[in-house]
């Protein structure tokens, strides 16, 4: 990546920050999110996620994946 696209993606990560720091139901979400994880009602991470799936369930290939 060179340094003028590296500075563009760091210009339209602040714009989306600034954003999201204005939405007062994003922020009542990322609340509600960080209090469920402090509770332990949280999973962190694919594989995680995987494990909540039902064993077979087509959702996910077998490389990880959507189909």
């Amino acid at each position: 990546m060179t340094k003028r696209h590296e500075d563009r993606s760091d210009d339209r990560i602040e714009e989306e920050t600034a954003a999201l720091l204005a939405d007062d139901d994003a922020l009542r979400d990322l609340d509600a999110a960080r209090d469920a994880i402090a509770r332990g009602e949280g999973v962190r991470g694919v594989e995680a996620v995987r494990a909540l799936r039902p064993p077979g369930d087509p959702a996910v290939s077998p490389r990880g994946g959507p189909e």
